[in-house]
């Protein structure tokens, strides 16, 4: 009987081949999901630095100016789930950006109503725009990027080994069968 030599497991000379196969998969599965937290970490790291970039820039073009209300706060386009709570309504507004005024639709709170004021972000030409992300909701995007990053890489390495688990335990009872035919025979004598 050839013994492999893959590690300290398979000393054991009542191993199968199919079982070394599945023990040594074990283990690279395990170290691959402990090589992909440095990974999925760098991927969330360049993740916020391109963030935290853009709303740097977001910051730098955008200008925040008060904006009264000309008409009540409504509900946005593409309304949300009944049950869901609004953080966020439209209203039509006025505001003035270099002396100059302008209207439009701005975000508003729920219920809000005309003759209020809120503040709104301008783009270098006056137009709307969104807020520029705050340091904390590009923390989670980086967070939120690295652990899909790894949930997925972890997902896929737990597949394979369940496939090749699934493979070699039909491979094992298909060698138990045969093995168990044999038994059933006397010694010495040949059926065919």
């Amino acid at each position: 009987m050839r013994i492999w030599r893959l590690g300290p497991w398979s000393r054991n000379p009542l191993m199968r081949p199919c079982d070394r196969v599945e023990s040594t998969l074990v283990l690279i599965v395990a170290v691959v999901v402990l090589l992909l937290v440095p990974v999925a970490v760098a991927y969330g790291i360049a993740t916020h630095t391109r963030l935290d970039a853009q709303a740097r820039a977001d910051r730098a073009t955008a200008q925040q100016v008060p904006a009264v209300l000309v008409e009540d706060a409504r509900p946005g386009r593409g309304d949300l789930p009944t049950g869901t709570p609004r953080t966020s309504d439209h209203a039509r507004a006025r505001w003035s950006l270099q002396t100059i005024a302008h209207t439009g639709e701005v975000p508003a709170p729920p219920d809000a109503r005309a003759g209020e004021t809120v503040n709104v972000w301008l783009n270098s030409s006056g137009e709307p725009v969104a807020a520029p992300a705050t340091n904390t909701e590009t923390a989670a995007a980086a967070v939120s990027t690295a652990v899909v990053i790894w949930a997925a890489g972890a997902s896929g390495a737990a597949v394979l080994l369940c496939g090749v688990h699934a493979a070699t335990t039909r491979h094992r009872m298909t060698q138990w069968d045969a093995e168990w035919n044999e038994l059933d025979k006397p010694p010495g004598w040949h059926v065919s």
